[in-house]
């Protein structure tokens, strides 16, 4: 049981990891001016509708909507104490951090159904459990568990961008034996940082060629 009893940002006396004036202080990407058509990212003052990461690049899916900028001093160490070092109680408080701009973002998009990024089985065992999923069984969302993935010797956040790519190649597949035909289904892919959307595109690329009619993407952070 992970026990504090101050801010770990002030060091005032909280309840919770962070206390309610630092949490008030997260500001969510909508208030971050004009934001990539493709992936959310707040434009520079010389990208015009894409970001350099997005405008000479393919992708599958859609449009990705991001909710909150990962560079935020407290989200980052809140998701670094929840996926690295496995305190439920700070994913507890991403998914109350989250709440209302995930659910005001989900009703702009038009889809059949929602499913995740799943984790590998040695990081289930590991871990204990699944991230996204965790935020959104909190956050009481409804969705598929579609995929699937190999296991993997090294970590996303262990590679350099221009790895991830080719890294993340056969990386995932689909589980056909879980009943859900996805074919002429528009999908909702969720997954929580968005860093070069890799991973989300080669999902995306899966779930095309089996049927599937459109992909968008929501991440919880971009990085």
């Amino acid at each position: 049981m992970f026990v504090r009893n101050y801010c770990f940002n002030c060091g005032v006396v909280s309840s919770t990891l962070i206390c309610e004036k630092c949490k008030n202080k997260i500001k969510p990407l909508s208030l971050f001016g004009i934001r990539c058509k493709r992936c959310s990212k707040p434009l520079l003052d010389y990208e015009i509708e894409y970001c350099e990461n997005c405008s000479n690049r393919k992708f599958y899916f859609s449009k990705n909507i991001s909710l909150f900028p990962y560079g935020d001093y407290l989200i980052k160490n809140l998701v670094k104490l929840f996926k690295f070092d496995g305190v439920k109680e700070s994913g507890i408080l991403l998914s109350e951090i989250i709440r209302n701009e995930f659910f005001s973002n989900v009703k702009n998009f038009e889809f059949d159904l929602i499913t995740y990024v799943p984790s590998s089985k040695d990081s289930l065992k590991e871990r204990g459990f699944n991230p996204v999923e965790f935020i959104l069984k909190k956050l009481k969302v409804n969705t598929f568990n579609l995929l699937g993935r190999e296991k993997h010797f090294k970590k996303q956040s262990e590679l350099l961008l221009n790895e991830r790519e080719r890294f993340i190649r056969g990386q995932y597949y689909l589980l056909l034996n879980k009943g859900v035909d996805i074919r002429n289904k528009k999908i909702l892919l969720i997954d929580d940082i968005f860093t070069s959307g890799n991973t989300l595109n080669e999902i995306s690329r899966i779930l095309l060629e089996n049927g599937a009619l459109n992909i968008n993407t929501l991440t919880f952070f971009r990085d």
